[in-house]
């Protein structure tokens, strides 16, 4: 047996009980670029919520990578987006503006 096999066969021996015992935690992080000086208008927050859900959609990503939630569903990725679509109404009732028709008054309520 050559020592490459050997190596392998380790590597693959330590992989398998790290699966076991770690989680796995992948960050993914997706950049949004936008030609113009203002990425916060109406239309860009709403291509940036569609690009998100057209991702958290797509069965390779829901069924390998995603974080799954306690109930078993994709965990909602951390956004801008996060700040429009409820998530956090609990703390002000502005947060939910999923029309991106108050940007200014969220994004206020936001620094606050």
């Amino acid at each position: 047996m050559s020592l490459v096999m050997v190596t392998k066969a380790f590597r693959f021996y330590i992989d398998s009980i790290l699966e076991r015992l770690i989680p796995c935690i992948i960050f993914l992080q997706m950049l949004f670029y936008k030609k113009g000086r203002n990425i916060l208008t109406q239309e860009n927050l709403k291509a940036l919520d569609k690009a998100e859900k057209d991702f958290m959609e797509n069965k390779k990503f829901a069924t390998e990578f995603c974080l799954l939630q306690p109930d078993g569903q994709c965990a909602k990725p951390m956004s801008l987006i996060r700040f429009f679509d409820g998530t956090f109404r609990m703390l002000s009732g502005v947060f939910h503006d999923p029309d991106f028709e108050n940007i200014e008054g969220v994004l206020h309520e936001a620094v606050k």
